[in-house]
């Protein structure tokens, strides 16, 4: 066997491989690290069986002269796969939502702070650093997908991703299973474009540069193919486009609240009288509410936060609390009202239960 069929051999099995294994990826939500149990099953069980698989097909395409013819169409798959599996995260850094600098990791102490709710806030902290991180992921994929500029495309991929696999590593992040996947993919185009590289960086000629393209010698047919995946590629953009819309509709819902801030608690009163509940119990033991510019907030308690999802309507002061993490039959439906800029009364109810907080804005934080 000579060396370039052994190349494309190989190259043909580690395809299929990473097919599976990357395939796997795509059941996990882009905000989901995709790491526990089932999911790591699922990428060993797919990745055996398709490395399976492409030992087989190897073998049969080699026996029958059609490995480059197949290993041309396995990456252009394993690049489709690729890029759709991470041109959401890619887009979401660029438009600045995968980070996020909220008012819950400025009331933790540094020396409190887990490494990756750390590594969060510093790229949140920063939606210009973060956006361009997004958008070199971006033009990396793009260039990808081309022919004339993938070489380029897969050594701007591999920088970027083993510096997010070696800052995932150093701040313990979840997502390091994901990017160790992508890198792998990034690593396999790689080693199949090994001789061209080895050709360009030696400045020696390369026989085996020679590849296989279904549309060789039709020029007209291959501007037209570069024509067409630019149309694609704007318009999975767009598509793209209106599921970040969502997601940014979604974390900014209260964006624009008039008492986002480090609300202390002052006093609580309740205005039925012989009611004795756990639900009373739990909620004078708040100390304090923050609300954050986002969908989320938090009520500190000791020296801990408990986080609950709100919902504010400026128009009509109302103010709704809801989907609190360890006080689950706690509703909370009402009105504030800003006595002045930095002091507000909010009288609501839960369930037949009434309440009044006399709040301080915590200027200091």
């Amino acid at each position: 066997m000579q060396y370039k069929d052994l190349h494309t051999t190989i190259s043909n099995v580690l395809n299929l491989t990473l097919i599976g294994v990357l395939g796997s990826t795509l059941t996990v939500k882009w905000w989901m690290c995709g790491d526990d149990k089932m999911d790591i099953f699922r990428a060993w069980l797919l990745g055996i069986c398709m490395g399976i698989t492409g030992l087989g097909a190897a073998y049969a395409t080699l026996k029958y002269k059609n490995h480059e013819k197949f290993n041309y169409w396995s990456e252009v798959v394993l690049r489709v796969l690729l890029v759709y599996a991470v041109f959401t995260t890619a887009l979401l850094k660029a438009e600045g939502h995968f980070y996020n600098y909220t008012l819950f990791t400025g009331e933790t102490k540094l020396a409190q702070l887990e490494a990756d709710t750390f590594a969060n806030a510093f790229y949140g902290f920063s939606p210009i650093f973060q956006a361009y991180i997004g958008y070199i992921i971006l033009g990396g994929l793009a260039l990808i997908c081309f022919r004339q500029t993938q070489r380029l495309g897969n050594i701007l991929m591999f920088a970027i991703l083993a510096n997010t696999v070696m800052h995932n590593y150093s701040f313990d992040s979840c997502y390091i299973y994901k990017n160790s996947i992508y890198l792998a993919v990034i690593g396999s185009f790689i080693f199949a474009d090994f001789p061209a590289y080895y050709s360009f960086f030696s400045r020696q000629n390369n026989k085996l540069t020679e590849e296989y393209h279904p549309l060789k010698n039709h020029y007209h047919l291959i501007n037209s193919g570069r024509i067409f995946k630019v149309i694609l590629l704007i318009g999975f953009y767009f598509y793209t486009q209106h599921f970040i819309e969502d997601a940014k509709n979604y974390m900014t819902s209260n964006i624009e609240s008039p008492i986002t801030g480090v609300w202390k608690i002052t006093d609580i009163k309740f205005m039925k009288e012989g009611i004795t509940s756990q639900n009373r119990k739990d909620i004078q033991s708040f100390k304090s509410i923050i609300l954050d510019k986002g969908r989320f907030g938090a009520v500190e308690i000791a020296d801990s936060l408990s986080f609950f999802e709100y919902i504010i309507d400026p128009k009509y002061n109302q103010l709704e609390f809801w989907n609190f993490q360890d006080f689950w039959e706690l509703n909370i439906k009402g009105k504030y009202h800003q006595v002045t800029p930095d002091s507000m009364i909010y009288i609501g109810s839960n369930k037949k239960d009434s309440l009044q907080f006399s709040l301080k804005l915590d200027i200091k934080k």
